[in-house]
């Protein structure tokens, strides 16, 4: 005689597949292993089948399911700061409101607010062994006295653009570091002596916050390291 066995489940086998289950403990009766396999293979099924009657909407293309206030998964498209294709790539355009520049950046480029957008930009930290002296607005145009030894300028444009105007190329052995310090859309114009250049140009400008940059001469004209 086949040994009958009482189990207990949490859950009812015997419901069509769209029948809501009270989940409450309930008595099942087998009479032997194999009869208990193919429950189990009942109940599987019957949960499977459960578990996707809350999503009963289509999902377009380019949408994502949400879960709306009764609890309901609904499809809706992303908006905001990013936006998403049906291959599954998210793209951000923007960070708390504020776009972001689709620049692609480099190796150890971080995104900086230029008072307008997002932009990738490149850090660099200055090197010590500097004197440092802090320029602002008020003094600009700045002159550059010192030709010898390091120099940091660190600039704050709160207020307005900054001009830095170098001393002659010529006879230099100085190293002259300017860094931006502000977060705000002010620029800081680099200026070089009379008709002499730097990096081939007549001015260079520095626009994001924390840029830094070294100046040096070859006795003759300003680079940018």
């Amino acid at each position: 005689m086949a040994q009958r066995t009482k189990i207990f489940l949490g859950y009812n086998p015997r419901f069509s597949p769209n029948q809501t289950v009270d989940m409450n403990n309930l008595s099942l009766v087998v009479n032997d292993l194999s009869e208990l396999y193919g429950y189990v293979d009942d109940i599987n099924r019957a949960i499977s089948a459960q578990a996707s009657i809350a999503i009963t909407n289509p999902l377009p293309t380019d949408e994502i399911f949400v879960g709306n206030a009764a609890s309901v998964a609904t499809a809706v498209p992303m908006s905001g700061d990013a936006t998403i294709v049906a291959s599954g790539a998210v793209t951000v355009v923007g960070i708390q409101t504020t776009p972001v520049n689709s620049g692609a950046p480099v190796l150890n480029d971080v995104l900086m607010f230029d008072g307008a957008e997002w932009l990738p930009t490149a850090i660099v930290i200055p090197p010590s062994g500097y004197t440092v002296v802090q320029v602002n607005f008020a003094a600009s145009p700045y002159t550059i006295i010192p030709t010898t030894g390091e120099t940091l300028y660190q600039v704050d444009c709160t207020g307005g653009d900054v001009i830095i105007n170098f001393p002659t190329a010529v006879g230099s052995t100085a190293t002259w570091g300017v860094q931006k310090i502000d977060s705000g859309i002010r620029t800081i114009t680099l200026t070089p002596f009379g008709a002499q250049t730097i990096n081939g140009a007549a001015t260079q400008i520095i626009r994001f916050q924390w840029t830094f940059v070294e100046i040096w001469s070859n006795n003759t004209n300003l680079f940018i390291k």
